[in-house]
């Protein structure tokens, strides 16, 4: 289904760009693409279909026009294609990335993949897909720690414009490790939350301050409570949307999409898409963590509802 690569690739081609890859790539290769990627047969001129292959060939070739579309756009301007997730990719995806791997050094293509070390590996088909990357040759890797006491002193001092004997700021360090346990994700909604409920206040000079007294600090909503308090803050409307959402997530939890919502009725009817604009895609991420209620026995799906919802 190549879903991960085309929620990125898809939004590029606009009528403009697929007339430069018609040129720079060729009508055979989009020709290739097409039945994924709609938009490209519009750039096609009329042309005879391309010939019935057995279906491991129809797959080779399939890739190789996927990596010629990317190619051919590097062609037209640089591009940084961001991966995130890798442990959730679909194998489809996953298996383009090693084909891609020899064309990168001579294109100006940069991949930029992210993952959890500990969920890739339980992953046969992603760690593979690593292991072939690094076939290729060195692929330069960057591990992101848990934030340590020191590092969450210094965030919560510059947050109140204090310093290591301020009292206050002791407290709140020691609150945000005991709940966050160093986790930036965990840290940042913390925060937001203290904020959102009034405790922590804007001061002067771009600093926060924290009203009443900080040993009494609420315990931060994480998980569940998170993502229940961020809900709380739709208005009615987008709370019934988000719960058409969480149904066609629970069936289809690796097809939500940025900026478009098509669930399912109640008789199972489609209703029309629901296009949100550039300034909606926030709240349509808030929408899809209600997953959260509905998927329990998810976990996976609930890992990326709740990705959604909580990093972006």
């Amino acid at each position: 289904s190549y879903t991960l690569l085309l929620d990125a690739l898809t939004p590029l081609l606009t009528p403009l760009r697929c007339r430069q890859l018609m040129r720079l790539v060729g009508a055979p290769e989009l020709q290739a693409a097409a039945p994924l990627i709609p938009c490209l047969a519009q750039a096609l001129p009329d042309s005879a279909p391309l010939p019935d292959l057995p279906p491991d060939q129809a797959r080779q070739r399939l890739q190789n026009a996927l990596v010629a579309l990317i190619l051919g756009l590097a062609c037209t301007a640089p591009h940084l294609w961001v991966l995130e997730d890798l442990q959730w990719a679909d194998a489809e995806t996953l298996s383009l990335l090693p084909l891609l791997r020899p064309y990168l050094a001579q294109s100006r293509t940069l991949l930029l993949l992210t993952g959890r070390s500990a969920e890739l590996r339980a992953n046969p088909v992603a760690w593979e897909a690593l292991q072939a990357l690094d076939r290729g040759g060195a692929f330069p890797r960057y591990r992101l720690d848990r934030l340590d006491t020191d590092a969450v002193a210094d965030l919560v001092q510059r947050l109140l414009g204090s310093d290591e004997n301020d009292d206050d700021a002791f407290i709140l360090t020691e609150h945000l490790m005991q709940e966050s346990a160093g986790v930036p994700l965990y840290l940042v909604e913390t925060l937001k939350t203290w904020r959102d409920e009034g405790h922590l206040i804007p001061g002067e000079r771009g600093t926060w301050r924290w009203r009443g007294d900080v040993a009494t600090a609420p315990t931060p909503r994480l998980g569940a409570t998170v993502i229940e308090h961020r809900l709380s803050q739709l208005s009615p409307a987008l709370q019934e949307r988000a719960l058409l959402a969480a149904h066609r997530a629970e069936d289809h939890p690796a097809g939500l999409r940025f900026g478009q919502l098509q669930p399912l009725g109640a008789q199972g009817d489609r209703h029309p898409p629901v296009v949100l604009g550039e300034g909606q895609v926030e709240e349509w991420l808030l929408e899809a963590a209600v997953s959260y209620t509905h998927l329990r026995a998810h976990e996976t799906s609930l890992h990326l509802v709740c990705r959604l919802l909580l990093e972006k």
